[in-house]
Parts: C-alpha cells; structure tokens; sequence
C-alpha cells in the first residue's frame, strides 16, 4: 500500500477509531424473499397463518 492510503487510513482511525477502518462503501441490498414475486410470499404467509390454527404441522408441511 503506498503512503497516501496508509495517511488516509491513519487519520480516519485517529478521528472515528476502529469505526474509522471499516469498508464504508454501499452494499447491494437484496429483497428479503429474493426474486420471489410479492404475491406469491402472501400467499404463503396466509397459507400458513390458516394452518396454523388446524392443528400441530411440521416442518415438510409448511414446505
């Protein structure tokens, strides 16, 4: 690494401590279902939440 990072890097460490040397760039956020249409997760959460009450499922059920 040459010296101006290695400044760059020391001041920001000097100012923010070790918070300073974290990797700040943005990450990709990825929807929470992935590319799973919308639709499609509520009808599964309302598939679920009736079968609930049913009676005990297992997990190869909810699946």
């Amino acid at each position: 690494m040459s010296p101006g990072p290695v400044a760059h890097h020391r001041h920001r460490y000097q100012e923010l401590g070790v918070a300073g040397l974290a990797d700040h760039r943005p990450v990709r956020k990825r929807p929470q279902f992935g590319a799973v249409d919308d639709a499609v997760v509520a009808a599964m959460r309302q598939a679920i939440d009736e079968a609930l009450d049913a009676s005990t499922r297992t997990g190869p059920f909810l699946l």
